[in-house]
C-alpha cells in the first residue's frame, strides 16, 4: 500500500505550520514582554520624579530585602524589591511605580497585596502608589486592626486609674 503524497504534503505542511505558529507566537510574547519592560523603565524614572514634586524624598531605589517569615516551625525567606523608600516630613514610605491600565489602581489584588506586604516588611510609615502615566501618587493607608494592642491599653489605663486612686486614698489618710 503506498501513502498518497498529498497526504504526506499535507501532514508535513500541517507539521510545519504548527512549529512556525510556536515560534511566532513566542517571538510575539518576546515583543510585548520586552516592550512591557521598557514601558517600566520609563515609567520608573519618570516616578522618581513625580515623588520629588509631591515633596518626597528619595532615600534609596531598587531596595532589596530578604524578609523572614515563619510557616510553622520553619523560617522561610523572600526576596522583595521595592521601588523606592522615600522621606517626607519625617515619615518613611515605600513607594511602587506602576504603569499601564490595571497596575496603577487599588482594586488590583496584586498591586494592592504588593504594597500591604511591602508596607509590612519594610516597616515604614505607609506606602505609595505611584501612577507614572497619569502623574499621580496615591498614599496608601491600611487599616489595620489592633483591637489587642487598644485591649492592652485599656487595661493598662484601668489599672493605673485604680493605682492612682489607691495612692491618692492611702496619702489622704496618713
Amino acid at each position: 500500500m503506498q501513502i498518497p503524497w498529498a497526504l504526506i504534503l499535507g501532514f508535513a505542511g500541517a507539521v510545519c505550520l504548527w512549529i512556525g505558529s510556536h515560534l511566532l507566537g513566542a517571538h510575539l510574547r518576546g515583543l510585548g514582554a520586552r516592550k512591557r519592560g521598557r514601558r517600566a523603565i520609563a515609567a520608573e524614572a519618570r516616578g522618581a520624579d513625580l515623588l520629588r514634586r509631591a515633596g518626597y524624598r528619595v532615600v534609596d531605589h531598587q531596595v532589596p530585602l530578604r524578609w523572614e517569615i515563619a510557616l510553622d516551625r520553619n523560617r522561610v525567606g523572600v526576596d522583595l524589591r521595592a521601588d523606592y523608600v522615600v522621606r517626607k516630613r519625617g515619615r518613611l514610605y515605600v513607594a511602587e511605580v506602576k504603569s499601564g491600565r490595571l497596575a496603577p489602581r487599588i482594586d488590583n489584588a496584586r498591586t494592592r497585596r504588593q504594597l500591604l506586604e511591602y508596607a509590612i516588611a519594610f516597616g515604614t510609615d505607609g506606602a505609595l502608589l505611584v501612577d507614572a502615566e497619569a502623574g499621580r501618587v496615591h498614599r496608601v493607608v491600611f487599616p489595620l486592626r489592633r483591637a489587642g494592642l487598644r485591649g492592652a491599653w485599656l487595661a493598662i489605663a484601668i489599672v493605673a486609674g485604680f493605682l492612682l486612686a489607691a495612692v491618692l486614698v492611702l496619702g489622704t489618710r496618713g
